[in-house]
């Protein structure tokens, strides 16, 4: 009689760590689904914009505003034709984004294991710490289209290295047609790659990790191209409308403005409602905060792409495979990371964005201090946004100072992962 054959009893043992994580993610879950009211959510804009195109035949961005790209008209209209109840078309959408986060952690558990190196042990600390960051992002977790985001930067880093032409295609077009977003991490990804090809002049491998990206990013053109022209200019005016906000009251810089003017009563900061949010108003911003708060993040994101490709590229073809990977992944989270600090608008779910990336930084560098950071971060967005939104518009002190804590430990995280960068630049040239 043969012998059945049976995995080793340490492998069983070690596989049982992150079904337990998957488990408690799993239940955090449903637990803010089911328990999590409606609290200024984009879901009544969603329903509206599904409402009006099945009801009352009108197409978005002709007849009514829409301000996201054409994969996100889709995201939010298809459960309107399930039921136009409001109720069951939240739960509806929450179905498909939780359907959609399953994915997210799949991707995320092979970038821990097979990226970063972490074993079951770690990947049930990612997960559990994964599951408790929920908790903090609460109601907008599967009320808000950003859950896409987080899987497009995720098989993004997943797919690297090697070249994988179907999963990039995949993470960038999917991305950029939900919120443009892969705009941010896509150069360098592609210069990175480069780093993997014989050597040549640095202009050369800029231009051709410049035309590498511009094909990949082809499908998505295209999309908008004919999208533009069925809507006749309007989701050009759409999209274009994201660039006229001004400096949005949760922001880096506003909160700047907001302690000037704690210090400086005379200082006097008017906000306006437009965008969906509330705004400082522009005659209320110093000239020399505007064109910061327009320009400084990109300046500084054009900076690390030249950096990496004139100065950079020569010296990352001595990384390892495996650390290249793990290079590249903590790179784009900086870069993520970096826009959130340092753009003029800022909104609570954009962390949703780095959530998971974040999660699996903590794991990996093992560090109780980035477990404090990165609890601080989202502990201080919950508590400034869910808690204290209406007093951080009535401009009252206490809620000018937690959101600016929160801005101060965001700024934080992002020079802590611009370190580690230079960290893990010098291990492997050592």
């Amino acid at each position: 009689m043969k012998r059945r054959r049976t995995a080793p009893r340490g492998a069983s043992q070690k596989s049982y760590w992150v079904a337990a994580g998957l488990a408690i993610f799993v239940l955090s879950r449903l637990i803010i689904s089911m328990g999590y009211g409606v609290y200024i959510s984009d879901l009544i804009v969603f329903h509206y914009s599904a409402s009006q195109s099945l009801v009352e035949g009108t197409r978005a961005y002709l007849n009514y505003f829409f301000p996201y790209p054409p994969l996100a008209l889709a995201l939010t209209t298809w459960p309107i034709h399930l039921s136009t109840d409001f109720t069951a078309y939240r739960g509806l959408f929450h179905l498909s984004f939780f359907v959609l986060e399953i994915f997210l952690v799949v991707v995320a558990l092979r970038v821990g294991r097979t990226t970063l190196g972490l074993t079951p042990r770690y990947l049930f600390g990612f997960l559990l710490i994964y599951a408790g960051l929920g908790f903090l992002q609460g109601h907008l977790l599967y009320d808000r289209l950003d859950l896409a985001i987080t899987l497009s930067l995720l098989v993004s880093a997943a797919a690297f290295p090697p070249y994988a032409r179907l999963k990039t295609w995949l993470a960038w077009n999917g991305g950029f047609l939900v919120k443009i977003m892969p705009i941010l991490w896509a150069p360098f990804t592609s210069l990175l790659r480069e780093a993997q090809q014989e050597s040549a002049p640095a202009l050369r491998h800029t231009l051709r990790a410049a035309l590498r990206t511009a094909i990949v990013f082809l499908p998505s053109l295209a999309v908008l191209l004919i999208y533009g022209g069925w809507s006749q200019g309007a989701l050009w005016h759409s999209l274009g409308d994201h660039g006229e906000r001004t400096i949005q009251i949760e922001s880096t810089w506003a909160s700047l403005l907001f302690l000037v003017r704690e210090v400086f009563p005379s200082f006097s900061l008017f906000l306006i409602t437009k965008w969906g949010a509330q705004h400082i108003a522009p005659e209320s911003i110093p000239p020399v905060i505007d064109f910061l708060s327009r320009y400084f993040g990109w300046m500084l994101w054009l900076g690390g792409l030249a950096w990496i490709a004139f100065r950079g590229l020569r010296r990352l073809r001595d990384f390892s495979t495996e650390r290249l990977g793990v290079f590249h992944f903590y790179l784009l989270t900086t870069a993520v990371v970096g826009f959130m600090a340092t753009q003029r608008v800022l909104s609570p779910q954009y962390f949703i964005w780095v959530m998971a990336p974040l999660a699996l930084i903590v794991a990996h560098r093992r560090s109780w201090r980035w477990a404090l950071g990165v609890v601080l971060l989202y502990g201080l967005t919950w508590i400034g946004f869910d808690l204290h939104y209406g007093d951080l518009v009535n401009q009252r002190p206490l809620a000018i100072y937690i959101v600016a804590a929160r801005n101060g430990v965001l700024v934080t995280v992002w020079l802590a992962l611009c370190g580690d960068l230079r960290r893990q630049w010098r291990e492997a040239l050592s």
